[in-house]
């Protein structure tokens, strides 16, 4: 019998570890998990426009390059259109015949050896445009003046940069030219010890890593700025500021202009043509860019042409990519910072502030390459989306770990639970049978030795044991029909009974033993005959159930009260006692199985917690219902209410 409290503490213990581990396991690492998720949420909107910016910023590289191809190709054609002129007779012929060959050139020019201007010449000037040309190149040709000429910071720089950036051991490139590859092996005298092919491999390598490294390293491309200043080279400004930004607040913009890559030297006319056979020279006239094309012949005599502008842009916007798109806006901005094409013109938009934007080449200075997003706020709505359907995720995970983690919990606690209801059961019901065996063997005794020679007593000893029997009948059965529940319904032997008679041979039975321990029995009812359809053995089990209760829950106040009433349809069985009552919050669960109101009177009573389940089983199996009422004045009141049977 002390096994049971010990396992009971157990189970207890073991309810505790169980809610701590639940704890550790299931709650803790959802709000992790949920934290995490909360992060992602916040990160989403700069991944998207990372990712976005890495994308569109790819895209005007890419453009930047297919106009710089472009102008290589311009370059090629205006040369050989040059070659092709040279041997005609007088400069005006030349002229002409330069024009009928190339749409690109508007206004052919040609130098002589000692550096006079024969054409367009002063004396045949036949446009405003070509005086104005006059106007504006003959200091230059003459040497008299400078005009900017501009470079690549990086490749001006380049050896610098290579010097401060990491052993170019670590850089590998495939050359395009040839697919293969070579490493330098000291970053401070990287091509002296190559041969000649290598040098130039080597030199295409820091080419295309100079400018890359610059561009990622800000310490070095402000120490590499701070040179070129020192060394009274010009820096440019850029004409546009990118924000790459969505979330970019106009309000916080400056008006500081970010550095070119490209830099500028002053040089006269002489010294740009010095090193090479041809070329283009970028001349910013009234705020507007001029390209000039140059050639020098075997005799050092200098032919070229001014180009059209308008037919350079009508090239440059036939190797454009489409320009509008879902996504982005893509054009080329002039040196004055107006595109060269328009994709929606019902929109203003501000062309200083792209999201991203690409400088071009040093013979377009101050002309970019820019991405404007078409609908700015589209990637904040994609963003807000994507959070949103994150945080419905997280709400579903959270719901879907807590709360079936909160069932298995429930179910393991409701098993526990049970494990521990049956065993106080088991402790219970070896009491109560053991109980009314020890009256039946001590009045069996007294019969047997002849202890009690008064006739009346033996009668008395014989009802008792005769009560004490039924007692354990009805624990016995009470048990019986416990375990059989859900493995078949139990088939009940209905007739009709007069349930008045019924209730009167139960108290008949029970009112010695009741009288025995000092209760009070009253019997009442309406009528002496009111019939129901039922089974007489289940229903006085029922009755049986009620009185028990009735009997062992009543403390000071011993008194039972059996009355017998109608009610519509029903005949109503109300067992009345002044024991210790249940309370509200109790009231719900007193059918439940096993359940027994936990107090410090109830604890004192021993139970099976089964009776008034079997009772309420029975009942409804006969169509009928048990109600509980609190007894006014104290006490419990159980009714059971049966369908009466109506004579025809």
């Amino acid at each position: 019998m002390r096994r049971a409290p010990i396992f009971i503490m157990k189970i207890n213990k073991f309810k505790i570890h169980l809610g701590l581990l639940f704890i550790i396991a299931v709650i803790l690492p959802s709000f992790l998990l949920s934290g995490i998720a909360i992060r992602t949420i916040a990160r989403e909107e700069a991944f998207l426009e990372k990712r976005l910016e890495e994308s569109l910023q790819a895209e005007t590289n890419h453009v930047a390059a297919v106009i710089r191809t472009e102008l290589n190709q311009i370059l090629l054609e205006l040369d050989n259109v040059s070659l092709r002129v040279q041997s005609q007779d007088s400069p005006a012929t030349q002229a002409s015949l330069f024009k009928k060959q190339t749409k690109l050139a508007q206004i052919p020019f040609f130098i002589s050896s000692q550096r006079e201007i024969l054409w367009p010449s002063s004396r045949h000037i036949k446009s405003y445009a070509e005086h104005f040309f006059l106007e504006w190149v003959t200091d230059f040709f003459m040497d008299r003046e400078t005009t900017p000429v501009y470079q690549n910071i990086a490749l001006a720089y380049k050896d610098k940069i290579l010097e401060d950036a990491p052993d170019l051991n670590t850089l590998e490139h495939n050359n395009e030219k040839d697919n293969t590859r070579q490493q330098s092996r000291n970053k401070t005298n990287a091509f002296s010890k190559f041969s000649r092919g290598q040098q130039q491999l080597a030199k295409n390598i820091g080419d295309q890593y100079a400018p890359a490294y610059l561009s990622q390293n800000e310490p070095i491309r402000q120490q590499v700025y701070q040179t070129a200043k020192q060394s009274g080279q010009q820096v440019m400004k850029r004409q546009v500021s990118p924000s790459k930004s969505i979330s970019f607040k106009q309000s916080l913009i400056t008006e500081e202009q970010t550095d070119s890559m490209f830099i500028a030297d002053q040089l006269n006319f002489s010294e740009v043509i010095k090193d090479s056979p041809n070329g283009l020279i970028p001349f910013i006239v009234k705020e507007k860019l001029n390209l000039l094309f140059w050639r020098k012949n075997p005799d050092r005599s200098i032919v070229g042409c001014l180009l059209d502008q308008d037919i350079v842009i009508s090239r440059f916007i036939k190797i454009l990519p489409p320009i509008y798109s879902d996504v982005r806006i893509l054009t080329v901005l002039d040196e004055n910072v107006k595109p060269i094409i328009k994709a929606d013109t019902n929109k203003t938009r501000d062309w200083k502030r792209p999201f991203v934007a690409a400088e071009i080449s040093e013979l377009l200075p101050r002309w970019e390459v820019v991405a404007l997003l078409t609908e700015p706020d589209q990637i904040s709505l994609k963003a807000q989306t994507t959070g949103l359907y994150l945080w419905i995720l997280i709400f579903i995970l959270l719901f879907s770990i807590i709360g079936g983690g909160s069932m298995v919990l429930r179910s393991l606690n409701s098993e526990i639970r049970l494990a521990q209801q049956k065993t106080t059961f088991a402790a219970n019901v070896s009491h109560e049978l053991k109980t009314p065996l020890t009256s039946i063997r001590m009045f069996t005794e007294m019969l047997l030795d002849r202890r009690q020679p008064d006739e009346k007593k033996q009668q008395q000893y014989l009802r008792i044991m005769l009560s004490e029997t039924e007692r354990l009948t009805r624990l016995i059965n009470n048990v019986l029909d416990f375990s059989s529940t859900g493995k078949r319904k139990k088939t009940y032997q209905l007739k009709e009974i007069n349930i008045v008679e019924l209730c009167r041979s139960i108290l008949d039975a029970q009112q010695m033993r009741l009288e025995f321990h000092g209760f009070e029995v009253t019997f009442s009812s309406v009528a002496d005959d009111i019939r129901t359809q039922g089974d007489e053995e289940a229903l006085k089990q029922v009755v049986l159930n009620l009185l028990s209760n009735a009997e062992k829950y009543s403390d000071e106040i011993k008194n039972i009260v059996i009355s017998i009433t109608t009610k519509d349809q029903f005949v109503c069985i109300n067992i009345k006692d002044r024991g210790i009552g249940i309370a509200h919050q109790h009231a719900r669960l007193i059918f439940d199985e096993f359940y027994r109101v936990d107090d410090s009177l109830t604890t004192k009573k021993r139970g099976t917690g089964l009776g008034l389940t079997i009772a309420q089983r029975i009942v409804g199996q006969h169509n009928g219902q048990i109600i509980y009422m609190p007894h006014q004045g104290g006490g419990s009141v159980f009714q059971i209410q049966l369908p009466i049977i109506r004579e025809e």
